[in-house]
């Protein structure tokens, strides 16, 4: 008994026994798509002389929370000042 296997976009399969053709297949071959791969990216600036772990955009939040914090309070102390909140 022998076994062929051709393969390409489609394929064949041949089943012989003593030279003698016992079964043939055939089919088309249908590539999947393969998975996109998830890529995660994360672009960060850094000032050269800053030590801590915070990178330029966490400053700046970090900036504008405390320029809040003390126009909060200015508020406070000088309800009649041009700078106010009204």
């Amino acid at each position: 008994m022998t076994d062929t296997i051709y393969t390409a976009d489609s394929f064949s399969i041949s089943v012989f026994e003593d030279e003698n053709l016992v079964r043939r297949s055939e089919g088309e071959h249908t590539p999947s798509e393969p998975e996109p791969t998830k890529i995660e990216r994360r672009v960060e600036y850094r000032f050269e002389d800053w030590s801590g772990q915070e990178d330029v955009l966490e400053l700046c939040d970090m900036y504008i929370t405390e320029l809040q914090a003390i126009l909060n309070e200015w508020d406070q102390v000088a309800p009649e000042s041009p700078y106010a909140d009204k």
